[in-house]
């Protein structure tokens, strides 16, 4: 099993065989989703190689549950800041009904950026992970 220098080499790794199988998953994940996924590793594998380097645990490696508990965390992350731009921005209005759920509608300014092609690029978020489509068409 490979040993890595640092955090970030381990990082690093893991990102590109990430990247490597996604480029090939027949669904690939959103890049905003990544990149999301991309911090969360991050921050847990230099927790983890602290933690190993201070000899408070065996081995400073993400088991693969580990690695689907931080997809989820920057699932929920990434829906929650998109949630919270679009408030932000008066796309979405925000609402609690009588059981006390919350409630998310468009709003007149919502629906118009939906259905303006110019106004998508406003939402997107630009990759530091370098993204390649090996799937066939």
């Amino acid at each position: 099993m490979k040993q890595h220098l640092s955090a970030q080499e381990y990082v690093r790794n893991l990102m590109f065989t990430i990247m490597e199988a996604d480029a090939v998953a027949p669904q690939p994940l959103p890049t905003d989703l990544l990149e999301y996924w991309g911090k969360e590793i991050y921050d847990a594998c230099v927790a983890r190689y602290d933690s190993y380097i201070n000899k408070e645990v065996d081995d400073y490696r993400l088991n693969d549950e580990e690695i689907m508990d931080l997809l989820e965390e920057a699932n929920r992350k990434l829906i929650g800041d998109t949630l919270a731009t679009l408030v932000e921005k008066g796309a979405v209005k925000m609402s609690i009904d009588e059981n006390g759920e919350v409630l998310y509608s468009a709003t007149d300014e919502g629906k118009k950026m939906l259905n303006d092609e110019d106004e998508d690029k406003t939402f997107k978020q630009k990759s530091k992970w370098t993204k390649v489509d090996k799937r066939q068409n």
